[in-house]
């Protein structure tokens, strides 16, 4: 499976939320999810999207995952930080999370890559709920969905 994480935080900090979309080897739509933080960083908000969908993926007792993440940062906390940092209690969450795969990759993916994931991620800033899970694509997501299934790429 494919996780595609994201976070959103308008202003630094500010309101925050984050989302996520996980599809199959082939590119079809598994679940997804999107959630409201409150008060945070884009940083916390990133790498909240990740550990959340590793739970979720945890719950539907799914072996490999690769986590894409147009977030440098978050990845590099992920897998290379050993200085401590204000996020230290969440990347070890996620870690720990990771740990119970079989196997775990986190990648960085650019941002047209990462379309699906922002559009779920800007959804958690129109409610209060601190997550929202998505059997089926919501509404106006086609689209991205379906030029990630082509593998059509967007300017940049």
């Amino acid at each position: 499976m494919k996780l595609n994480t994201d976070g959103s935080s308008k202003g630094c900090p500010g309101n925050a939320s984050y989302g996520g979309v996980v599809r199959d080897e082939a590119g079809r739509w598994f679940i997804g999810y999107y959630g409201f933080l409150g008060t945070a960083t884009s940083l916390m908000a990133e790498i909240w999207s990740i550990r959340e969908g590793l739970k979720l993926l945890l719950s539907k007792n799914i072996p490999n995952v690769m986590v894409e993440s147009d977030c440098q940062s978050a990845i590099q906390l992920l897998c290379h930080n050993d200085k401590a940092t204000q996020f230290d209690a969440l990347v070890e969450d996620s870690r720990w999370y990771a740990s119970k795969f079989v196997n775990c990759k986190f990648v960085h993916t650019l941002r047209e890559g990462n379309k699906c994931a922002d559009f779920v991620a800007g959804l958690g800033h129109d409610q209060t709920e601190r997550i929202v899970i998505l059997e089926t694509p919501p509404l106006g997501m086609m689209d991205f969905l379906r030029a990630d299934f082509m593998s059509v790429a967007f300017e940049r």
